[in-house]
């Protein structure tokens, strides 16, 4: 280097140190940044090798995800495939199902329709059976009924005569009638045998059902009528013929009793003419317990009410030994009575006799008695005198 058109060495030294010092300085940065390049290329190759590597590793992964994935998204394309086959099968088997559920409600009702038209048809035939076989049963219990109500209707009796039982041979003398209109109007029904218009007269409030020639009453019906008829209270008529007041036989009316025998009938009124003499009775009676009056002669009455009272006496003796005295003789009495009716029955059939025919049949038996007469004479023993010593 020149100072002053001189060279300077020092300065030039000076100069060429510092230009070796540069170059060193250059060198040493030249290396340092070739040390930095390389640090910096070795790390970035690292890094980019790790970064490389790390890559390759997530592309492995991306890849194996992504396979992983399209595994997933193929089974799952498959498992929407399977469903959807499955789903479709399943809606297949469902339309079959349906269509086969569908046929058979269709077969069913068909068969249903089938089975309920023959059970209507069958019902139809059993309800026109059935009414025909209560038809007939109606028809057949209207018989019966009917026949019923004729039976009950016939046993009926409105005989005034029959109301009193008469002693054999007075029947002619004795006139029977059943007083007041009523008796009149149901015997006329009885003998028509008009069984409806009966029982219309027997109707009372308690019996409310309706009669027809198509609709008789029940039994239970017929009996509460009869019933009815058999409360009613009448009054029999009883009159003698003038032979029969003039008659030795003296009739009298009575009826039957378990204490006296045969005695007036109770509430019965003698009827009598101007002179004082009995011509006849009134009686009253409830028609259900007829039947039991007898016209009989006085002669009888005394020997059959002499039998009853030994007989009840007799009784009383008995029921002396016991302590039930008073239900003994009741029951005896009550069980009694009935065989004395009998006995009073078969006694009116054997009237006492006349006391003149008496008188003729004796004559009578005198007259066609033998006469004693000698052998070989036509005389009377009795008119010889030796008949007189006889006597003696």
């Amino acid at each position: 280097m020149a100072v002053g058109n001189r060279f300077d060495f020092e300065a030039a030294r000076e100069e060429a140190r510092a230009k070796k010092r540069a170059e060193r300085t250059k060198k040493i940065v030249s290396n340092c940044v070739l040390a930095l390049v390389i640090t910096v290329v070795g790390v970035g190759g690292k890094i980019g090798w790790d970064k490389y590597v790390e890559k390759r590793a997530e592309a492995k992964a991306a890849a194996e995800a992504a396979a992983l994935a399209a595994e997933r998204a193929e089974a799952e394309r498959q498992r929407k495939q399977a469903a959807e086959r499955a789903a479709a099968e399943a809606a297949r088997e469902r339309e079959r199902k349906q269509r086969e559920e569908a046929r058979e409600r269709e077969r069913k009702e068909r068969e249903e329709a089938r089975e309920r038209e023959r059970r209507e048809r069958e019902e139809e035939r059993r309800r026109a059976e059935e009414a025909k076989k209560r038809e007939q049963e109606f028809r057949q219990h209207q018989q019966e009924l009917k026949a019923y109500a004729e039976r009950a209707v016939l046993a009926l009796a409105f005989d005034a005569g029959g109301l009193v039982q008469i002693e054999s041979g007075c029947e002619r003398w004795v006139e029977t009638e059943v007083d007041g209109e009523r008796w009149s109007s149901l015997a006329a029904a009885c003998a028509s045998r008009q069984e409806l218009e009966m029982f219309e007269l027997l109707r009372d409030k308690s019996i409310t059902n309706d009669f027809s020639g198509n609709c008789y009453p029940e039994k239970e019906v017929v009996e509460k009528l009869l019933d009815n008829l058999n409360r009613e209270r009448f009054t029999l008529v009883v009159r003698l013929a003038p032979e029969a007041v003039r008659s030795y036989r003296h009739l009298s009316l009575v009826t039957a009793d378990k204490e006296k025998g045969l005695t007036f009938p109770d509430g019965a009124r003698a009827l009598k003419d101007r002179g004082g003499r009995v011509t006849g009775w009134t009686v009253p009676f409830v028609y259900g317990m007829r039947g039991g009056l007898f016209l009989m002669s006085e002669v009888n009455i005394r020997k059959l009410n002499r039998e009853w009272r030994d007989f009840v006496a007799k009784v009383r003796r008995d029921s002396q030994r016991l302590t039930n005295k008073q239900e003994y003789v009741d029951s005896r009495l009550t069980n009694a009575i009935e065989d004395f009716v009998t006995s009073v029955r078969v006694e009116l059939r054997n009237p006492p006799p006349d006391p003149e025919e008496e008188k003729r049949e004796q004559a009578k038996k005198r007259a066609s008695k033998p006469k004693l007469k000698m052998r070989g004479t036509n005389s009377d023993i009795k008119t010889m005198k030796g008949s007189r010593s006889l006597s003696r």
